[in-house]
């Protein structure tokens, strides 16, 4: 039998949707190569060099773009989820 409370899934479902606003939101006031950075490697999962090849920087510029817009892209989504 399922004991899982209906409120309580109601509950996770509206915090979900609100994580999801909140990632869009925060995708829509990046650096536009740094949002494609981060939706082709981090969502499509591109490789490097299908990134480098897309916003035409070389790899290393990518690797250390991607690194630094998650570092960012955590602390600001974590900070807006804080209680």
């Amino acid at each position: 039998a399922d004991t899982a409370d209906p409120a309580r899934h109601g509950l996770d479902a509206i915090e979900a949707e609100e994580r999801r606003e909140a990632v869009d939101a925060y995708l829509k006031s990046v650096d536009p190569t740094d949002r494609e950075i981060l939706v082709a490697r981090g969502v499509e999962e591109q490789t490097w060099e299908e990134v480098s090849a897309l916003v035409g920087i070389p790899k290393s510029t990518v690797v250390r773009r991607y690194a630094a817009a998650r570092d960012h892209a955590r602390r600001r989504l974590l900070a807006a989820w804080a209680p």
